[in-house]
């Protein structure tokens, strides 16, 4: 992990769970890197946050006219969690699934606020990349609920929805990367350090297409033509990543994206 990645998740620890960090020295352009993926991952409030629980710290050396931004993105920004409608599978069978166990568990339950979290996570890891906003409400409810998560139910609902694999690859990212102790882990993490690597490596890259801008249209030939290729590959590539850890979610999440952006084709 580089520097920025480090001092990166340093400020998001202090600022979500209060932790005491110690950054590294870094240059202004560095830190404009750990605002733009603040920015992108929407857990801005949460480093500012943390910029403000560490300012005493000499290697904390920020430009005034960078922090007057995290200062804007931080009171403009809700960490508020993403619209209930939003949670979804694109495997039917797992998604109807899904549906059965929100509406036959109790809406005020912990262990299904913690699946659901873990479920949004998961859309955004096969989606964009933007998953560390939902992984840190999975966090959250892990650390302030667990005497009334039970994880025998969320070990059982992980089974269901064939999800338990990427469950445990984001409980190992939630303890290497958030500090989440691994006695409060509901399963068992990953053991793949170079999984949790890559993962990292992912979350700073600056080569993400739009994803979601998968756009066709027909031509004055019989073909059809895609407006964004490279988003195109790119969420190719992403599905079959993702196909290790939750195999029947991955085939179909590829066919949905092309499924959805055939819609634009003029008849």
């Amino acid at each position: 992990m580089n520097i920025i990645a480090r001092n990166f998740f340093r400020l998001l620890r202090a600022g979500a769970f209060g932790s005491n960090e110690t950054v590294e020295p870094m240059s202004a352009w560095k830190w404009k890197q750990v605002y733009r993926v603040a920015v992108d991952q929407r857990v801005a409030p949460l480093l500012y946050r943390g910029i403000e629980r560490l300012q005493g710290q000499f290697f904390l050396q920020i430009p005034d006219a960078q922090l007057d931004k995290w200062r804007q993105e931080a009171d403009a920004s809700s960490e508020a969690g993403e619209a209930e409608q939003q949670l979804r599978l694109t495997n039917r069978l797992n998604d109807r699934r899904l549906n059965k166990i929100i509406s036959t568990a109790a809406s005020t339950s912990p262990t299904l606020e913690v699946l659901k979290a873990l479920l949004r996570a998961t859309r955004h890891m096969m989606d964009d990349g933007r998953y560390l906003q939902p992984m840190v409400e999975a966090a959250y409810l892990l650390r302030d609920e667990k005497s009334r998560i039970d994880n025998d139910q969320l070990a059982a609902w992980s089974d269901e929805l064939h999800m338990t694999h990427i469950a445990q690859l984001e409980a190992a990212l939630m303890h290497r990367l958030l500090g989440l102790p691994a006695e409060l882990m509901p399963f068992a993490m990953l053991d793949d350090e170079k999984a949790v690597e890559v993962m990292t490596d992912d979350i700073f890259s600056n080569k993400h297409p739009q994803s979601g801008n998968l756009h066709f249209s027909q031509g004055n030939d019989i073909f059809v033509h895609t407006s964004n290729s490279k988003a195109m590959l790119w969420q190719a590539k992403r599905s079959a990543h993702y196909f290790r850890y939750y195999p029947s979610e991955s085939i179909t999440n590829l066919f949905s994206a092309f499924a959805k952006s055939l819609t634009d084709i003029e008849e």
